[in-house]
């Protein structure tokens, strides 16, 4: 197990240099600044504000129950975890100042920092890991870092005990996660539902204000067990227009913009007053079909799709070409990853023969569900394209976010969507959230219903071996189970770039859009 952590650690580490590339922020893309260390005002500088585009507002900051980016930008810089997940991949001591395993690998005892102080004052002790890991390990939406975990349990004041169901490599990484982050339990028990706008943890900022539909504003916690951190208040200003977001930044409005549209990329480049930096994305675009109810339970409808499919033509429409095929179920990211693995190719006669061999020799229509942004209504309008090439007809039902999660993820109602899903660890492993029969109910992660005894045993097994060549030689294979069964369709790796005024430091490129606001400060 030792073994897959150090595998785990390097592989993060070169991921993280590939992103980032240089030394200085502020240049061209591929490059990334230098952190500041928490505490330290290094610059000389007297700014001491921030202000962040946020495209969506995220409808809580209970990190109990965050499951998206939105929340999670947020939440990462109000709570801490106890293991510290770096924005270049690497992990450090956080709340935890050291850990220890059992022999078989089946326990983690976690000595927690002592002194560590909650916003509201109090101190965090193993009572509040105790319950921070009773409400998540059982929470079906957090089923990416917790199907590998059994139970947390108190020692004492400042040890706890992590048992998990087999041995696992990634665990120190799922301990790192957003969702893993460490809650008030007095203040939570207090009023839960308050928590939901008046989150309480310890990490570097805490919530000053909350203006609806507006922004968010937090400040920073001078008794930060890390040390104060250079910026005094940071705000996250909600601009849900990405061509308005990148004016604001040019015009000095905001002073960091994530998740940059490829449409205004070259732009931001070419403004000398900005910097940019670009790296990898973690995630992953693809085709989700129903595999259990409606036209797609037919798996020849789907090699129709899949054989319908030019994932060029997704990356030149959709991301304006800046990003790469997507071959695999997993993030190139990933250890396990088959770097050289090819899906199914477009191939329209073939496609037809599976669509006639569906059963629908005159063609087919079926509707898709997708959410209203570009991200994914672009992509959706480029498959509809591609399938009318082969006789099936696509209706689009652009939904708001809210919905569509609700119809898609909890209920499992549709026919077939443009999805995208995150590597929260840079292990191949977490596509067990994504296939696994028990990902399926609930809010599971399985949002394509299928239900594979052979694939279930091949990610069973992939995740609690120690032997490495074993393990790839299984996620080739689980490549090749999924192409043939066409699960669900890959497509396209994007691209993550954020664009900043050129005297903000510390900000570097992100496969996970993970920032800390600790890491940043202004130079003259």
């Amino acid at each position: 197990m030792k073994k897959i952590m150090s595998l785990l650690l390097s592989v993060a580490m070169v991921l993280s240099l590939v992103a980032c590339g240089g030394t200085d922020s502020g240049s061209n893309p591929g490059t990334g600044g230098s952190s500041t260390p928490s505490g330290e005002n290094t610059t000389g500088s007297t700014k001491d504000t921030l202000v962040i585009a946020m495209s969506s507002e995220p409808s809580t900051l209970n990190t109990l129950v965050a499951d998206d980016f939105a929340a999670w930008s947020i939440t990462n810089n109000i709570y801490d975890s106890l293991i510290e997940f770096h924005t270049d991949g690497s992990l450090t001591p956080g709340l935890a100042e050291s850990w220890d395993y059992s022999e078989d690998g089946t326990e983690i005892t976690f000595h927690l920092r002592q002194g560590v102080k909650f916003h509201d004052g109090s101190a965090m002790t193993a009572d509040d890991v105790v319950f921070t890991y009773e409400q998540v390990i059982p929470y079906a939406a957090a089923q990416n870092v917790n199907s590998a975990m059994k139970s947390m349990e108190k020692v004492d004041d400042y040890t706890v005990k992590l048992t998990l169901l087999h041995p696992f490599g990634p665990v120190e990484y799922c301990a790192g996660s957003s969702q893993f982050s460490i809650v008030c339990k007095s203040a939570y028990e207090k009023d839960p539902d308050a928590f939901t706008r008046n989150p309480v943890g310890t990490g570097a900022y805490k919530l000053s204000s909350w203006e609806s539909g507006d922004k968010i504003t937090l400040e920073r916690f001078d008794e930060y067990w890390n040390g104060a951190p250079a910026l005094k208040t940071v705000t996250y200003k909600i601009i849900p227009d990405s061509t308005t977001q990148a004016i604001a930044l040019e015009n000095g409005e905001i002073d960091l913009l994530e998740g940059v549209s490829m449409a205004d990329r070259q732009h931001i480049i070419d403004t000398p007053s900005l910097g940019y930096v670009e790296g990898a994305s973690a995630s992953t675009y693809f085709i989700s079909m129903n595999n259990k109810e409606g036209p797609f339970a037919n798996r020849d409808l789907r090699l129709a799709v899949s054989y319908a499919v030019n994932r060029q033509e997704f990356i030149d429409g959709a991301m304006n070409g800046v990003g790469s095929p997507c071959e695999t179920p997993m993030s190139p990211i990933t250890q396990g990853w088959p770097s050289d693995f090819k899906n199914n190719e477009q191939n329209l006669e073939k496609a037809k023969e599976h669509l006639a061999a569906a059963g629908y020799p005159d063609g087919v229509t079926v509707t898709l569900k997708c959410m209203e942004s570009a991200a994914y209504s672009k992509p959706a309008e480029i498959l509809q394209e591609q399938l009318r090439q082969i006789g099936i007809t696509v209706n689009i039902e652009k939904m708001e976010r809210a919905k569509f999660l609700q119809e898609m993820r909890d209920d499992k109602q549709y026919e077939i969507s443009i999805m995208s899903a995150t590597a929260f660890y840079p292990d191949a492993d977490y596509i067990y959230a994504l296939y696994h029969t028990d990902a399926t109910g609930g809010a599971g992660r399985n949002y394509h219903c299928n239900s594979n005894p052979e694939l279930d045993e091949m990610l069973e097994t992939a995740r609690t071996s120690n032997d490495q060549a074993q393990r790839e030689q299984l996620y080739r294979d689980i490549c090749q189970f999924m192409k043939e069964e066409a699960i669900t369709i890959p497509l396209y790796v994007p691209m993550n770039g954020s664009a900043y005024n050129i005297k903000l430091q510390g900000v570097i490129a992100n496969p996970s859009r993970r920032l800390y606001l600790k890491d940043l400060s202004w130079t003259e």
